[in-house]
Formats: C-alpha cells, sequence, structure tokens
C-alpha cells in the first residue's frame, strides 16, 4: 500500500513540486506559483542557458617532477653451508704372485712344414708350420720367395731343352 502511495503522489524535488515527465538534457523551471512551501516548475530544455563557446584556455605549467623515493635497503647474505668431508683414499690391492723365471731363448731345435700353393717362373706362394723343442714356441705363416736369378732346376731344365732340341734336329735330318 505504501507503493501506490509513491507512485501516485507529487514527488518534491528542493520544495519544487515536480510531476516527473522530464526527459534527458532538460532541467526543472520554477513558475513562480507558491503554495505555501511548495513551489511549482516545469521541465525546459536546456540549450537556452548555453552561451557562445569561449577560447582555448593557455597552456598550462609544466609541472614539476616529484622527489624520488629513497632506495630499499639490501638484504643481508644468507650463511654458506658447511663443505663436505672427503672420503677415505683406497687401499692398494694385495701383489701378485711371482711368476715363474723365463727361459730365455735357447738354441732353437726346430721341426718344419712348408706347402708351395702356386709357383710361377720367378715368383712362389707357400704356407708354413713350425715348431721348436727348446722354446715350446709354434709359428704359422704365409710366405712369398721372389727369384731374382735363376734357380739350379730352371738352369737344369734349360740344358735339357736344349740337348732335346738338339735330337730333334738331328731326327729330322735324318
Amino acid at each position: 500500500m505504501i507503493l501506490v502511495l509513491i507512485f501516485s503522489t507529487k514527488i518534491f524535488a528542493g520544495g519544487v513540486t515536480d510531476n516527473n515527465d522530464g526527459i534527458l538534457g532538460q532541467i526543472l523551471v520554477s513558475t513562480g506559483k507558491n503554495q505555501g512551501a511548495k513551489s511549482e516548475g516545469h521541465w525546459t530544455d536546456s540549450g537556452f542557458l548555453k552561451g557562445d563557446k569561449g577560447d582555448a584556455g593557455a597552456i598550462g605549467a609544466t609541472g614539476q617532477q616529484g622527489i624520488q623515493g629513497i632506495s630499499g635497503q639490501n638484504g643481508i647474505d644468507g650463511k654458506s653451508g658447511t663443505d663436505g668431508k672427503n672420503g677415505t683414499d683406497g687401499k692398494d690391492g694385495a701383489k701378485g704372485d711371482k711368476g715363474d723365471t723365463g727361459k730365455g731363448l735357447k738354441d732353437q731345435y726346430k721341426i718344419g712344414v712348408e706347402f708351395v700353393l702356386k709357383e710361377t717362373k720367378r715368383v712362389e706362394y707357400i704356407t708354413y708350420y713350425n715348431y721348436d723343442w727348446n722354446n715350446d714356441s709354434r709359428e704359422i705363416g704365409f710366405k712369398i720367395k721372389i727369384k731374382l736369378g735363376k734357380g739350379w732346376t730352371e738352369t737344369k731344365i734349360e740344358e735339357l731343352e736344349n740337348r732335346l732340341n738338339k735330337l730333334e734336329k738331328g731326327k729330322e735330318q735324318q
């Protein structure tokens, strides 16, 4: 019921009675009628209050820079931690057993076998195996033999070929 009363009753603004129908940009102007403590007014466009546009104002002075604040103090450095202890050094290992006395190289008593894999007029390709009884050593290897001059067998073969050639010539002449 109070709500209904508020909407049906005229609203007062500073002692001036208002019908509450103003729009944006309007102002409430008193009519001059007074009814005791109340005055009547109406809403009017505020455009009549505007005067000519004024000149631009002068540029103001540049402001002064403010005082610098006080620098804060640096914090206290923390303490360094203590160094850890070094570990103990390891012990040397035990010495090894003494080895047998070496025999050294004694006179060699060898037995060996050689196999000629291929032979040409000037080169031989040979594989071999040798065993030394005195020094208990073994050798297995491969060697290439290069012939620089005529060997005994080559000389004998040439002599035989010459004799055969003479015999064949003699047979042909008979």
